[in-house]
């Protein structure tokens, strides 16, 4: 058993993690055919794995840079990253970490994003309407009436 394990691990060192992909893939489409049901997926809390989504879904991390091009498209930039910070549930203490990080506005507004991606203190709605709101409460209702369309351009999605 030992010397299997061992033969898995040295071939796996080869292989290249686009393999492996590929591998899993071929996989799971083998297991929902010789099974008929599809495997366990795991929990995805983001629109972007899923393209047709209605935008309501939570977003995650890994939406960072759909957020930011869409807040830029509609042209609503870094000036008031602090208030949109609060707006969105993060606390004043966690802001004020961010504004002693260095950087400048932009490097602050990416982390603010970030830090509400990722649900920190009460950030605890991560949607595109949550977005749109807090948008309209940081001096940006202009921004925020644009931001349906520049989704539905940009990423096909629509909100409900």
């Amino acid at each position: 058993m030992f010397m299997i394990l061992l033969a898995v691990i040295s071939v796996l060192a080869l292989v290249s993690p686009a393999t492996i992909k590929k591998l899993m893939k071929s996989t799971r489409s083998f297991s929902t055919t010789t099974t008929g049901t599809s495997p366990a997926q795991p929990h995805q809390d983001s629109t972007t794995v899923n393209p047709d989504s209605d935008g309501a879904g939570q977003l995650g991390i890994n939406d960072l840079n759909r957020v930011q091009t869409v807040l830029n498209e509609v042209l609503f930039g870094p000036v008031n990253w602090n208030k949109l910070g609060l707006k969105l549930g993060l606390y004043q203490p966690r802001l004020n970490i961010i504004a002693k990080s260095g950087g400048d506005a932009d490097d602050h507004w990416r982390k603010t994003l970030e830090a509400w991606l990722e649900g920190k203190d009460n950030a605890t709605s991560r949607t595109w309407q949550t977005l749109i709101d807090a948008v309209k409460e940081t001096d940006g209702r202009a921004a925020a009436e644009r931001i349906p369309d520049k989704l539905k351009s940009l990423y096909g999605i629509t909100l409900q």
